[in-house]
């Protein structure tokens, strides 16, 4: 399953560089960490949501020309 979700999310990532889109974002449970990984390793910067029990990924695509992080 994280290889699926690791493809969808870099589709998604490419998608929005294609689109000029700016920012990205996610919202996920702490225990899910093999999608806090994955957005990690995709530049999302992860952290705790103030007074949530859930984790935030933001994403700036600042260059839609911009390539995607090593693997």
């Amino acid at each position: 399953m994280p290889t699926e979700i690791a493809a969808g999310t870099e589709e998604a990532v490419a998608i929005a560089r294609q689109e000029q889109i700016q920012h990205l974002s996610a919202t996920m449970l702490p225990s899910n960490t093999a999608v806090g990984k994955i957005c990690e390793r995709l530049g999302f910067r992860v952290q705790s949501l103030p007074g949530e029990e859930m984790l935030g990924a933001a994403l700036t695509l600042s260059n839609a020309e911009q390539s995607a992080p090593a693997k």
